[in-house]
């Protein structure tokens, strides 16, 4: 029997969850740079939530209706203490006015399903018709990220963007990993200095689940999965603790580029139904995860703080349930999310960053 691709990875990462059984609590180590968790506000985080969220809402109140999963903002986006009230600046509605170039890097295992999903897939053709292209791009489903990096590298070289167009790279969860691993290296090449790089509940610092289930999964790398082969294996290794803190440690995020965080959590209601095991180990260390990283281990550091979305890892950017509605009830039973209007509420809200900083001749920042 041949099992589709999205019950294989489903049941992969259960199984990765089930062999971290007791073991999500981070292992007696001397092998990490000294951590500590601190408010945002005392970590050079910029929030801006606030208007993060008066872009969202003007946008989900002006056409949300007509993208799938429409909801109130106040669903959508959590508000945690300390989120500043809303400036009352008003939000610019009409065809983009900078020229955004939006590349999306999938996560661990991401290459055996975009068959069925790509990160943001079903924002493609509405945002193209606000004058911006999303394009998602192919990296080894289960290769480390130390490999996917020059995997993106490779692709950027092939794109030419315009001579006003801004490039934006969205790593979704190990894709996340996988960009780091890329600046890390030097990059200067192939990402123009200005360039927007945000996390999308990206792994930033880890994940608990890839610390208790590498190495079982370190038992079964080299077995191909329908879709994707092994690559080099180290795709679960790159996500732990101690490989990504160490990385961030020797590899400061260089400053020439623009960075921007967007984590989730949800409750367990709100998960799908094989992200629950990893949603309970999870929620042993921290309730506040999406089924596969804890809520503060996707902030970039010295990033610009966007908001929390209430959704599981699935639901923010994979389309699972609109592109394969009878395969994805099986494991993705939670996957519906505002994908296009939370997209575009990132859009307009990096258009008005760089408008900011660099005005068009005759184009007003509120018009």
């Amino acid at each position: 029997m041949r099992l589709a691709p999205g019950w294989v990875v489903a049941a992969a990462l259960s199984a990765l969850a089930a062999g971290g059984c007791g073991g999500t609590s981070q292992s007696y180590s001397l092998d990490m740079p000294p951590l500590i968790l601190a408010p945002a506000s005392a970590a050079a985080i910029d929030d801006q939530r606030a208007r993060f969220r008066e872009i969202y809402c003007a946008v989900q109140a002006d056409h949300g209706a007509s993208h799938p999963y429409d909801r109130p903002c106040a669903q959508a986006l959590h508000k945690l203490a300390g989120e500043a009230s809303p400036g009352g600046n008003p939000v610019y509605l009409g065809r983009g006015r900078v020229a955004l170039r939006i590349l999306t890097i999938p996560g661990v295992f991401g290459e055996c399903v975009e068959g069925m999903a790509k990160p943001f897939e079903d924002a493609i053709a509405p945002l193209a018709k606000l004058g911006w292209t999303v394009q998602p791009l192919r990296v080894d489903g289960r290769s480390s990220s130390k490999a996917n990096a020059e995997q993106i590298r490779a692709q950027l070289r092939t794109i030419k963007l315009g001579p006003t167009e801004k490039l934006v790279l969205i790593g979704y969860s190990k894709g996340m990993s996988d960009i780091i691993e890329l600046l890390g290296a030097g990059a200067d090449d192939v990402i123009p200095a200005g360039s927007s790089i945000i996390s999308v509940t990206g792994v930033v610092a880890g994940t608990p689940i890839a610390d208790g289930g590498e190495r079982l999964y370190r038992k079964f790398w080299w077995v191909p999965f329908p879709s994707c082969q092994p690559g080099d294996g180290g795709g679960v290794a790159s996500l732990t603790r101690k490989h990504r803190l160490n990385y961030l440690e020797q590899h400061p995020l260089p400053g020439k580029f623009r960075y921007y965080s967007l984590p989730a959590f949800t409750t367990r209601d709100n998960i799908s139904s094989y992200l629950r095991n990893p949603h309970v180990q999870l929620s042993r260390i921290d309730p506040r995860n999406d089924g596969n990283v804890i809520f503060h281990d996707s902030v970039l550091p010295g990033s610009t703080l966007l908001g929390y979305a209430n959704s599981d890892h699935w639901a923010l950017t994979l389309p699972f349930s609109l592109q394969a509605p009878f395969r994805s009830k099986f494991f993705a039973t939670r996957n519906e999310f505002p994908r296009v209007v939370l997209l575009e509420a990132i859009a307009r809200f990096l258009e008005e960053q760089y408008l900011a900083e660099d005005p068009i001749p005759g184009v007003d920042l509120e018009r």
